[in-house]
């Protein structure tokens, strides 16, 4: 499967490249068919129940029957292509699994069926599978998959609610380990629930007697009553049936009494509102990734109709779709809502008569300046301006060979492939960048002669030439390549303690400049950044220790100055100060004052490393690093990165990730990239919260320094996303910088 997230080298992670520009679902009331992506047969699994989707856009669903011994299987469905990962044997595995959901570690847990003790005692299997099709059962609960629900939280962790013990439990750091978080009265079951970012709770129970109620619960495990569902005339009580909560804060719920099906809508400061009802029950609700909007999907329709799919938007309920049966499907289970379209599962349906995955997009919000597919490239990965003002990238993957391409493109979304790369040419370009001469530059990550990576040109023609092919592994990985005036062209490796080296033109000649003397020593290891400064000299940081706070004699980062005759000067090492501006540097660039301009904290998955933004004067001896901002970890992001200063001198950058960050929680998950400005006189500012994380792992974070934002001829910023458009393998984007800050008094 392409694409799957960090772990991969050859489509280095939808998490860990690039630039993300969060793409709201409009909220259109006209209906629009949906598109049906696979119809099961009974061979990969049949009735889907459950589905998820993975950032690349590969779609997991579990099917209650089918597989190979008739209990239910797990497949994973990517660019058309379906995968049967896993088929359950009824056995310690249990089987029919009934719901599914994608951890932040990128494996699937869901509930599957146990056979019945000798007490006939019903219980359930709570599972995890790995994309490689590894299955093992993390947890035996009491009760059918009827009786738990299992959701994945804001804050990353898992959540099962149990009705047998009257509790929420959550399953900490994914190890198995599940503890009760949320208790009510015995009795008293969540039968639909919300976790938030900041592990609060918001539910609908319901109680041995009396009306249904929504309720909350804080971090501190404490329950309040925000609202009850009406009791009928007869006295009977309205059941809730699903739950969702919008970015407002608003929770909406659906709920059945006999054959009425109504809709409400709880806000804070406000009583419980109808806002109207459905011609059949509702077991699945999404809130949409921006917006207050939520989705839903009725289990079946009345009078011939097929069931719906709906959604709400403030206080407007509207039907979108209705399932036909043939060959969209019928019997709608569960629903995702992304930033490319509403996906989800029916269990009936479709070509083979046993159920469909089903896509409903009705438009996009902000528009990508182009969406790539496969044949053209995928994953983008680097962007440049060149000197006549055209927009030039790589993409790692993707192209007629499966390799990657380099393109051209101009601000009205028209793109050309000026080279798809062979392997033997290399494979993966991992960045770009524009020579004096005209023509680009830039190295792969896999490919050539021997596989260990290549150094190309290309010109704008599209004529490519491989000034070296590498022969040694370890060559393999490094920051973004650097050119001087006189065409000679500098790049690191990090494998090992790291090196720099140069390439020069002219004499077709490699030579090796500088080698790392490792971690225990002052001048670091792992170089991440280069830029070129005055008269030949270079500036870069090295990452050290893969670790918060590394303490000497290991190197946590350096500052540094390679000299035009090779030595090497230390700056400053961030050890010397006990990590005071923070630790593991991402990248520098040298200001047009003359200063050097860095980040630190370039590790997010650390929940306690959330990064500093700093400035050094490279021309003074000595010279220590002045703080100029240090993150949070929540509005204004973690682990800074891909910092820019444009021609009027602004300065913006972007977050590996945010608004996730939970540093008293052990299941910190790092989510939501953010765009930002730091400015002299007014501060620093988050000028764009988006949807996806661009960077988690640290074998990714030298690919992630190669990523671009860059400004465009028209002033405009640009940059490149590795997923999502309208074929899920990736996008431009251009961000419209607002006007400067006014000064902090």
């Amino acid at each position: 499967m392409p694409n799957s997230l960090c772990w991969s080298r050859r489509a280095p992670q939808l998490a860990c490249l690039l630039v993300a520009v969060c793409l709201a679902l409009p909220c259109g009331h006209a209906a629009a068919q949906h598109r049906s992506l696979f119809s099961f047969d009974a061979p990969h699994g049949a009735a889907p129940s459950g589905v998820a989707r993975a950032r690349d856009g590969t779609l997991y669903a579990v099917t209650r029957d089918g597989g190979a011994s008739g209990k239910g299987a797990v497949v994973a469905v990517s660019g058309g292509t379906v995968t049967h990962l896993y088929s359950f044997r009824g056995l310690n595995d249990g089987a029919a699994p009934s719901s599914v959901v994608l951890g932040s570690d990128g494996a699937l847990y869901g509930l599957s069926t146990l056979p019945p003790t000798s007490d006939a005692a019903q219980q359930s299997a709570l599972f995890r599978l790995s994309v490689a099709g590894e299955l093992s059962v993390l947890s035996r609960l009491n009760g059918g998959p009827d009786s738990l629900v299992l959701v994945l939280g804001q804050d990353g962790a898992l959540y099962v609610s149990s009705q047998a013990e009257s509790a929420v439990l959550k399953l900490g750091a994914y190890e198995g380990g599940l503890a009760p978080v949320f208790r009510f009265e015995a009795g008293t079951w969540a039968n639909a629930l919300v976790v938030t970012r900041r592990g609060e709770l918001f539910a609908t129970t319901l109680p041995p007697e009396g009306p249904c109620h929504v309720v909350k619960g804080t971090r501190a495990g404490a329950i309040s009553v925000l609202a009850d569902l009406p009791l009928a005339e007869d006295g009977s009580r309205e059941t809730p049936t699903a739950l969702a909560r919008t970015s407002d804060g608003s929770v909406l719920v659906t709920s059945q009494n006999v054959d009425r099906y109504a809709v409400y809508r709880w806000k804070r400061g406000s009583a419980l509102l109808a806002l109207g009802t459905l011609d059949a029950p509702v077991h699945t609700l999404v809130a949409a990734t921006s917006g207050n909007v939520v989705f839903g999907a009725t289990r079946y329709g009345t009078a011939g109709q097929g069931a719906a799919l709906f959604q709400v938007a403030g206080a407007e309920l509207t039907t979108l779709a209705r399932f036909s049966g043939f060959p969209a499907g019928a019997g709608p289970r569960s629903l995702l809502a992304t930033a490319n379209g509403v996906y989800g599962s029916a269990a009936d349906g479709g070509e083979g008569g046993v159920g469909t995955l089903f896509r409903y997009r009705a438009g996009e919000g902000l528009t990508p300046v182009y969406a790539f597919s496969y044949p053209n490239g995928s994953g983008p990965s680097s962007l440049v301006l060149g000197s006549e003002g055209a927009l030039y990238g790589v993409t790692m993957d993707g192209g007629p060979h499966g390799a990657g391409t380099v393109f051209k493109t101009d601000v009205s979304g028209t793109l050309e492939t000026l080279h798809a790369f062979k392997p033997a040419e290399g494979a993966y370009p991992q960045n770009v960048i524009e020579g004096p001469d005209g023509a680009l530059y830039g190295r792969t990550l896999r490919g050539g002669e021997a596989d260990f990576r290549t150094l190309w040109k290309l010109d704008k023609k599209g004529e490519l030439t491989t000034l070296l092919q590498f022969t040694e592994q370890r060559q393999r990985s490094g920051p973004k390549l650097v050119q001087l005036s006189d065409g000679t062209l500098y790049g690191a490796d990090t494998a090992g303690s790291g090196r720099i080296f140069r390439y020069v033109s002219g004499e077709r000649k490699f030579e090796e400049v500088h080698k790392f003397t490792g971690l225990m020593t002052r001048e670091g290891a792992h170089p991440t950044g280069l830029v070129a400064g005055p008269e030949g000299v270079l500036y870069g940081v090295t990452r050290g220790a893969h670790g918060p706070m590394i303490p000497p004699p290991f190197s946590s980062g350096t500052v540094f100055r390679l000299n035009k005759d090779g030595t090497l000067d230390t700056l400053y090492a961030f050890n010397d100060d006990k990590n005071a501006l923070g630790a593991l540097p991402g990248g520098v660039l040298l200001g047009q004052d003359g200063l050097l301009y860095g980040s630190t904290g370039n590790l997010p998955f650390l929940c306690n490393v959330v990064g500093n933004l700093f400035k050094l004067d490279p021309r003074v001896p000595d010279s220590k690093p002045v703080l100029t901002h240090a993150f949070t970890g929540r509005e204004d992001g973690t682990g800074p990165t891909s910092l820019l200063q444009t021609k009027s001198g602004r300065f913006f950058g972007l977050t590996l990730g945010g608004r996730g960050y939970v540093g008293d929680d052990p299941a910190c998950v790092v989510r939501n990239s953010t765009l930002f400005e730091q400015s002299e006189l007014a501060g620093f500012r988050t000028l764009e919260q988006l949807d996806r994380v661009i960077g988690a792992s640290a074998s990714s974070i030298d690919e992630a320094q190669a990523s671009s934002l860059i400004e465009g001829a028209d002033g405009r910023l640009y940059g490149t996303l590795a997923s999502g458009g309208s074929a899920g393998a990736g996008e431009l984007f251009v961000f419209e910088p607002p006007p400067p800050a006014a000064a902090t008094q």
